[in-house]
């Protein structure tokens, strides 16, 4: 027998029921179906007004159920809005993250170029050493052969000249000794000259007057005389052309004997003057015979001596021919020191150049460093704005961390008081089934009708709702809940352990003092290593608590999507709460990867600087050498 009562709720009088059947069989046929109407009208009454009011609670319920639902799609919009926030804060960081990938390819690339530059300023400060080296050897070599020249040329020129004032000696005395030989023969010469030219003036000076008073009754003579005395004077004079002045006399006198024997009358007498004459005259020319002879001795000693000279100067000129030879080696030795001057002055010039070069070198070097320098101290304030954006970035996390977990825990306290409601919902409509079938058991008792009936509850307070609102789900997911913000905090104290190891390494990086470099930075290497191991540590334990917390993910969802049948997009705020709990965990752990990139990334900075140092101490101490060694060389060469 059915009897329903609105749509939702149906009440139902088993015919399988032993009681009814026990009614049917014994004692239905004692009633009256009067009477059996009367009871079920009343009955229906009762149930009747009871139902109105389970139906009213029922319409409320409805009401709050169908607020609930729009408190759900609230929060569903909410869920969608974040998940859009999130999204593009998602692409931010992708954006981020792509220059970030840039910044440090372009960090690479100057690393590279700066390695490549460095290789090369290697490179030629090796090729500027081993010419350097090559130079002093060449110096030294040159310097040796310099001085060896020098020797060989002062031992020939001592010798040359030893041999030069020898033979100059010699010469001079032979000159001296021909000079002083030429001297006496001329002297000789002079006097015998003059002993002879006073006889002949003398003899002259008698002939002429004898003449004039012989001839001056004879004018025409006399003049014709005259002129002849004075020939035979200028004749007399000439007594360097000896035999031809004496011949040329002797036709004068023969023409003036012919004159004179033509002139008989007067002749005579000039005949006897002119044998006289002849006579003086054959005197004086052998006497002139004598000089002649003397004179030939001594034109034959003069050749002898013209020949002695003439040996002297072929020896003088053997020697002018050794000495022209010995100027011909002293200038080839002119030239090649010349040329060795030369060639030091385009060695003092290649080191000018060279000197250049390595001024213009270390210039650019200086420029470089510089520029590395401002990239360098850039990328310091890069890194101090990176440590101060993260450091607020951090703080905005924590800050927005705690709004979400308070309003996660005020969205947790607001679901307990639902489930708390529900759960008295629930209390409530057993406890209305049990009084309704202790009514009902009473009144079957006392119309002696033992009906029972059922009622069925709808399927939105069936024991799904029970199911899922258990106490032991709520203890495993505060439990849950806790050990992962248990483990966020374990990895906020590693970032902020890390943040203070950063601090501190920059501090001490910043502190170095130039005197005691060697030991801090053997300090420095010492803590690396330790805050490596640290490092090392503490990823096995992030590690660890990434595995533990996606496991414990799995059993939640498993746990949650178990008991429920119902879309995962249409889940509860809870998963909302576990979802972005996730997101800040990767978002924790991809903090922490760049802090361990920049703590790498200071390591090789610092690295760097360290190297930089040592190679500029190395070049301070070669500039110096080289400095040192070229003063040597311009002394040596001064």
């Amino acid at each position: 027998m059915l009897r329903t009562i609105l749509n939702n709720r149906t009440f139902e009088i088993d015919d399988n029921d032993t009681v009814f059947k026990k009614i049917n069989r014994n004692e239905y046929n004692n009633y009256d179906d009067e009477n059996i109407e009367e009871k079920e009208q009343e009955l229906i009454f009762v149930y009747s007004s009871k139902i109105k009011s389970l139906e009213e609670e029922l319409v409320n319920k409805n009401n709050e159920y169908k607020k609930l639902e729009e408190k759900f799609k609230l929060f569903k919009d909410d869920f969608l809005y974040n998940l859009k926030v999130l999204q593009e804060r998602d692409k931010e960081l992708e954006n981020f993250e792509k220059i970030i990938t840039d910044i440090r390819k372009e960090n690479e690339q100057n690393k590279v170029t700066i390695g490549n530059l460095k290789f090369q300023l290697n490179l030629k400060t090796k090729e500027i050493s081993g010419l350097e080296e090559k130079n002093k050897h060449q110096d030294e070599i040159y310097e040796e052969s310099i001085k060896n020249m020098k020797k060989e040329f002062k031992n020939v020129c001592e010798n040359n000249e030893k041999l030069l004032n020898a033979k100059l000696n010699e010469h001079s005395q032979l000159i001296n000794d021909l000079k002083k030989q030429l001297n006496e023969s001329l002297s000789t010469i002079k006097k015998q000259k003059g002993s002879y030219e006073e006889k002949i003036k003398v003899l002259n000076q008698e002939n002429l007057d004898k003449i004039n008073s012989l001839t001056r009754d004879y004018e025409n003579t006399v003049s014709t005389m005259e002129i002849t005395n004075s020939q035979l004077r200028n004749e007399l004079l000439s007594l360097q052309s000896y035999n031809i002045v004496l011949e040329k006399d002797k036709n004068i006198l023969m023409e003036k004997k012919s004159i004179l024997e033509d002139n008989s009358n007067c002749m005579n007498e000039y005949k006897l003057t002119i044998q006289r004459k002849e006579n003086l005259l054959n005197a004086a020319l052998n006497e002139n015979k004598l000089l002649k002879n003397k004179i030939e001795e001594l034109t034959k000693e003069n050749y002898k001596v013209l020949e002695d000279l003439k040996i002297i100067t072929k020896t003088v000129k053997h020697n002018k021919y050794e000495i022209s030879l010995l100027t011909k080696e002293i200038s080839k030795y002119k030239k090649l020191d010349i040329k060795h001057q030369e060639k030091l002055i385009e060695i003092n010039r290649s080191q000018i150049e060279k000197i250049d070069e390595n001024l213009y070198l270390k210039k650019n070097l200086e420029k470089q460093r510089n520029v590395l320098m401002e990239e360098i101290n850039k990328l310091k304030n890069q890194l101090k704005e990176n440590e101060i954006s993260y450091k607020r970035k951090f703080e905005q996390y924590e800050k927005e961390w705690e709004s979400k977990y308070q309003s996660k825990n005020e969205e947790y306290e607001k679901l307990k008081q639902l489930i708390e409601e529900n759960n008295n919902y629930t209390k409530i409509c057993e406890s209305l089934q049990n009084n309704l079938n202790k009514y009902i058991s009473e009144d079957l008792s006392e119309s002696n009708n033992k009906l029972k009936i059922n009622i069925k509850l709808p399927k939105q307070l069936s024991k799904n709702d029970n199911e899922i609102n258990d106490e032991n789900n709520d203890d495993v997911y505060e439990m849950e809940s806790n050990e992962i913000y248990k483990k966020n905090d374990t990895l906020g104290s590693i970032i902020h352990q890390m943040r203070v190891d950063l601090d501190n390494i920059h501090n001490n990086i910043t502190c170095n003092n130039n005197n005691d470099n060697e030991k801090i930075i053997h300090e420095l290497k010492v803590e690396l290593q330790d805050l490596h191991l640290k490092i090392q540590k503490k990823q096995d334990i992030i590690e660890d608590l990434i595995n533990e917390r996606q496991h414990n993910e799995k059993k939640i969802k498993n746990n949650l999507f178990g008991n429920y049948d119902v879309d995962k997009n249409d889940c509860s705020s809870v998963l909302k709460n576990y979802d972005k709990i996730l997101y800040e965990n990767k978002l924790l752990k991809e903090k922490l990867r760049d802090a361990i990139i920049d703590l790498e990334y200071i390591n090789l900075e610092r690295n760097k600087l360290v190297e930089i140092s040592n190679e500029l101490k190395a070049e301070l101490k070669q500039y110096e050498e080289n400095e040192t060694n070229f003063k040597d060389t311009l002394m040596q060469n001064n």
